[in-house]
């Protein structure tokens, strides 16, 4: 459940002279509730599913893309969306290799879309496909092999070196060598080079399950920043460390710097990950909004740690660099639970239009057994302390009724953008939208099974605060609900309010409110709204006569949606 703050207006008329704007506002806080969940695998994709990462485009944040690992083939499940993760429709990856597993994905600032993932042939090799039309279909020529590995990761960021404004590049692991990575310059949409060379990170030999970020600034413009953790075995104690390199990687790797130890090396066996076990998972985010730190942002990295080695007392840690990883400060633990349950898997984003940090993780504190896990999230505003956590799943799910021997896989990533975020997980509770599919007698696993479907949602960051926000860069493109499907959109959000006596209306432009008045009126009980209950004025609207609401306003371009009780 989370706590929603939203702007209060006082009582009046509706007409020119009532403009919301011209309004004194206070912040309330209203009940508890959970905003929707949205099952991104559906029906469409059976068995389970795990290890999702999503992404969404900065030229215009209704395009999303959402990719994992499925148990069936096409080994990978590839979604797409164009009204902000709403409803999901199925990519086309018919013209790139066929995938095993392990994808991530991201956008540049162009609006290029980069899938990795590894291949379905033995040994398993790594491509990056390119999409120019947000997921919607990658094409054979738009893509690339780089041999052996695993466990890649993708980052496109600012470029350098005279050669070009953005560079996109993949890391991963080969095996037999270590952490490796090549980046291609991007000059524009649909204008992305060729990936280079492979260059080696020293001292990463036996490095696993890490990623990848970019910096920015004057001076380390394109700076390249990959971490991971060494492979010890059979879980027991191990380090995390970053490289970097410049722009383009040309001239290679530098040496390693420690970021931390862990006592949890991999397979690390606990309750809620019986058969597959856990790592320490580092995962990297830049800042590079220039707002905390300005010059070259800061580097944050979330990572796994337990208070001695094979204790089921595992927790989620932050340590963040602002010196392009040269150093880095004391740990601070994110999970805020008082008991010795496992946390595990973080995930973690950067809101560039706001320096605001989310960070989500699989959590078994409120599991008796320490054996089924839900979603839970923290935020830092603006480099600021790590805030209560809140819990974004719809309720707990369980690796045993999965019936699956990749548990809940072993990473997640996710987005965030115009102070929302979205994490993504392997959801089988059963309060989640579309969990009745069951594996047939004859599947991967041979038995019936509550199977794993890929889940998110999209949270604010207000919730976790106790007032309101900073202002945040415009982005037009911030509000949910799209001309196509406002009502279902209105509904779900009206049939989850519980008892709130008020909600935000997601509406992104004036033409939607003859949509909004019949989807109000339908859920309150009214047959019909009146012309006299609705008002427009240079691209604003209003709407009165609907119990429960005094009226609600909204502008295409204005960032979140105020609606006022009665």
């Amino acid at each position: 459940m989370v706590r929603t703050a939203i702007l209060q207006f006082g009582r009046r008329h509706v007409g020119r002279a009532a403009h919301p704007r011209n309004a004194q506002p206070v912040v309330e806080c209203l009940e508890d509730r959970v905003l929707f969940n949205i099952n991104i695998s559906q029906l469409s994709q059976p068995g389970n599913q795990s290890e999702g990462t999503i992404a969404l485009d900065p030229t215009n944040s209704n395009r999303m893309f959402a990719a994992s690992n499925s148990e069936w083939v096409p080994r990978v499940m590839a979604r797409y969306s164009v009204d902000g993760g709403t409803t999901w429709l199925q990519s086309n990856l018919s013209q790139i290799p066929v995938g095993l597993g392990d994808p991530q994905a991201t956008f540049d600032t162009y609006g290029n879309l980069y899938l990795t993932y590894i291949t379905h042939e033995v040994p398993t090799r790594v491509v990056v496909a390119v999409s120019y039309n947000a997921g919607i279909s990658f094409l054979s020529q738009d893509f690339e092999y780089f041999g052996e590995g695993d466990r890649p990761s993708i980052a496109a960021g600012i470029g350098g070196a005279g050669i070009s404004e953005v560079q996109a590049c993949v890391s991963f692991a080969r095996l037999s060598v270590g952490i490796v990575a090549s980046c291609a310059p991007v000059y524009g949409f649909g204008l992305v080079d060729s990936f280079g060379a492979l260059w080696l990170a020293p001292g990463s030999y036996g490095g696993n399950y890490g990623s990848i970020a970019i910096s920015r600034g004057p001076g380390y413009s394109g700076q390249v920043m990959v971490t991971y953790a060494l492979f010890t075995g059979g879980g027991n104690p191990t380090s995390i460390f970053v490289n970097t390199a410049g722009p383009l990687l040309l001239l290679g790797f530098r040496p390693p710097v420690l970021v931390s130890n862990t006592n949890v090396g991999y397979p690390y066996i606990i309750p809620p990950q019986p058969t597959r076990g856990i790592a320490a998972n580092p995962s990297l985010a830049y800042d590079v909004s220039g707002l905390v730190v300005g010059g070259h942002g800061r580097a944050y990295l979330a990572y796994v740690d337990a208070p001695s080695p094979m204790s089921t007392d595992t927790n989620i840690f932050l340590r963040y660099s602002d010196d392009v990883g040269q150093t880095w400060s004391a740990a601070e633990q994110l999970n805020d639970d008082q008991g010795a349950n496992s946390q595990f898997m973080p995930q973690i984003a950067v809101d560039q239009t706001s320096a605001n940090v989310a960070i989500a993780w699989s959590d078994a504190r409120n599991s008796a057994g320490n054996n089924t896990v839900e979603i839970y999230a923290t935020v830092k505003i603006l480099g600021g302390p790590r805030r209560p956590n809140r819990v974004v799943s719809p309720g707990p799910s369980d690796e045993n009724a999965a019936a699956t021997p990749n548990d809940c896989g072993d990473y997640n990533t996710m987005t965030a953008r115009s102070n929302w975020f979205y994490p993504i997980w392997a959801d089988n509770s059963v309060d989640a939208f579309g969990n009745s599919l069951l594996v047939p007698p004859n599947g991967p696993w041979g038995n019936l099974a509550r199977t794993f479907d890929m889940a998110t949602k999209r949270v604010d960051f207000q919730d976790f605060l106790p007032g309101p926000l900073a202002p945040l860069i415009a982005d037009p493109a911030l509000l949910l609900a799209a001309p196509t499907q406002p009502v279902a959109t209105v509904t779900s959000l009206i049939n989850e309010r519980v008892s709130c006596s008020s909600m935000p209306l997601l509406i992104s432009e004036p033409r939607q409110l003859d949509w909004l008045l019949s989807t109000l009126t339908a859920q309150f009980g009214r047959t019909s709204a009146t012309a006299s209950e609705s008002h427009s004025d240079a691209g604003h609207g209003w709407v009165t006569g609907v119990p429960g609401l005094e009226e609600a306003w909204f502008a295409d371009l204005a960032p979140p949606i105020e609606t006022f009780a009665k």
